[in-house]
């Protein structure tokens, strides 16, 4: 066996498993993404800058791309307790709350870290509020 075509061998193989490597992560990340995941990361990134209701616009994109978009949901209720909108916030993590417990499976593990995270927030919300009891409660569920 000649050692300059191996080498050449191993050199185009090497180009071409990185080509097609590169190829599925492009795929992964921008083909194959559920409806809405864009817009919850681009609302996650303005709830990074404090800009909350460029956040909820985001967040309401997604919403229109996937209904009942979890991570949508939840991202909604922290802009709105983040800019004191609490009457909204209550509404928000309530929904989820009762939504995710409606519809999460036993073996959803995001699900249930997801409805942890809703009776955390829930809680943080009614803990400024000063509805002490209801913070407790809720921080026990979570």
């Amino acid at each position: 066996m000649n050692p300059a075509v191996l080498k050449r061998f191993i050199f185009y193989l090497a180009i071409a498993t990185f080509a097609m490597f590169s190829i599925w992560t492009i795929k992964q990340i921008w083909v194959d993404r559920p409806p809405g995941d864009y817009y919850v990361e681009e609302g996650g990134l303005r709830l990074q800058d404090k800009l909350y209701d460029q956040a909820l616009v985001a967040f309401n994109n997604a919403l229109k791309e996937q209904p009942d978009h979890r991570g949508a949901l939840m991202g909604r209720g922290i802009a709105f307790m983040q800019s004191d909108r609490q009457t909204e916030a209550e509404a928000e993590f309530s929904y989820l709350i009762k939504f995710l417990e409606e519809t999460n499976k036993p073996d959803d593990l995001t699900g249930i870290g997801v409805l942890a995270a809703a009776y955390g927030n829930r809680g943080i919300l009614y803990d400024r509020m000063g509805r002490y009891e209801l913070a407790l409660a809720d921080y026990k569920r979570a």
